[in-house]
């Protein structure tokens, strides 16, 4: 790759500045000076291509040595390496004979001990995760892998794009539901019959569901559904009461954007693990990460509270990273960045004691 440097004899008029992000409030990025390009001309160009290496380092008798190798060095991983590292499902006993097994692969697959009564795992899968006449389906293979029994299969009409699926008891009454989120809402079916039981639909606008849907169950034994979009921004808490799936409350991003994924100037993300009793009040919290949502050009780490999406912290310049009890005393300390500016990757604070920029403490240590 060759990057060239263009020299421009150009007139032009007063300098103008750029005040913020986007240049004004209504983030157009349209600067008001305009120049004059006369006699365009190569001035100077670098050669910016580059290679990889493998750099790898050994420790021997307290000395570290380095290697630069070529990439080809790398070896692959092996099945059993895939696995200790999460990147390969785990080998289950699918049909039940104590064998563990590499499980049969399907479209957005779940595998579980789904019906107490049947020999082996069972598979929640879809036909096709992304275009239309999409059936959702379970699966068991007690009669072996090369014979697949259908339990049963729910049809969709129009297009199914990459939807998310969590298994839960919904409402307590000790039997689980297969809990689907769609692009306006959540569907949660009967676990054992694929019978429809929950149906809230409650997003017209900002739709995409494609982000993060999980389930939380408090001190009482209450369940709480969390919707993610984060590429038509929004979240949101649902939960049954009096027999019905209600939507508790709901957050969009960017509202000047009617679908939701045009126009934003906002950013949201969602960590591993997001939900939990993080100031240990009894009380679950959902915690996101949140750009230029006052405007501010600023992250912000907000906890928002299950049952009401009241903010229960809202720190500026401040980026999750996850949570982890690192002390021991049975809560869980959040691991944050500081970060001034939009680049995560690039803010890397050292503090005055030399640390890196990796900052923890317990939820209800922070100040809002």
């Amino acid at each position: 790759m060759t990057t060239a440097w263009i020299t421009l004899a150009i007139t032009l008029p007063a300098a103008a500045s750029w005040p913020m992000m986007g240049y004004d409030s209504q983030h157009t990025g349209r600067y008001p000076v305009a120049g004059e390009i006369v006699t365009p001309g190569l001035a100077w160009q670098m050669d910016l291509s580059a290679r990889e290496y493998l750099l790898t380092a050994t420790q021997e008798a307290g000395e570290e040595h380095w290697k630069l190798q070529e990439p080809s060095a790398l070896q692959s991983l092996s099945s059993e390496a895939r696995r200790a590292w999460g990147l390969s499902a785990p080998q289950l006993d699918v049909v039940g004979h104590g064998n563990l097994v590499d499980p049969p692969n399907a479209p957005g697959a779940r595998w579980g001990k789904f019906l107490p009564c049947v020999a082996g795992f069972q598979r929640l899968s879809w036909t096709t995760t992304w275009g239309e006449d999409a059936h959702f389906q379970m699966h068991s293979f007690e009669n072996g892998m090369d014979k697949p029994h259908l339990v049963w299969d729910l049809s969709f009409e129009g297009a199914m794009y990459s939807p998310l699926v969590v298994v839960v008891d919904l409402d307590s009454d000790g039997n689980q539901e297969a809990v689907l989120s769609t692009w306006h809402g959540v569907i949660a079916y009967d676990l054992l019959t694929g019978q429809e039981k929950y149906k809230c639909m409650y997003r017209q606008i900002h739709a995409r569901q494609y982000g993060f849907l999980g389930a939380y169950t408090d001190l009482s034994g209450r369940v709480y559904l969390i919707v993610v979009g984060d590429f038509a921004g929004h979240i949101g808490a649902l939960s049954v009461r009096d027999g019905e799936l209600r939507n508790l409350w709901y957050h969009r991003f960017d509202p000047q954007s009617e679908q939701g994924i045009d126009r934003r100037f906002t950013i949201n993300t969602i960590g591993p693990d997001p939900m939990g009793d993080f100031d240990g009040d009894g009380h679950g919290e959902v915690l996101m990460n949140v750009f230029d949502e006052n405007d501010d050009a600023r992250w912000h780490l907000i906890a928002y509270d299950l049952e009401t999406g009241e903010h229960r912290l809202d720190l500026p310049d401040v980026y999750l990273h996850g949570h982890a009890d690192l002390d021991g005393d049975g809560r869980n300390e959040l691991l944050t960045q500081y970060c001034p500016g939009r680049p995560v990757g690039t803010n890397r604070h050292q503090s005055s004691q030399g640390g890196s920029g990796l900052r923890y403490g317990e939820l209800s240590h922070f100040q809002p």
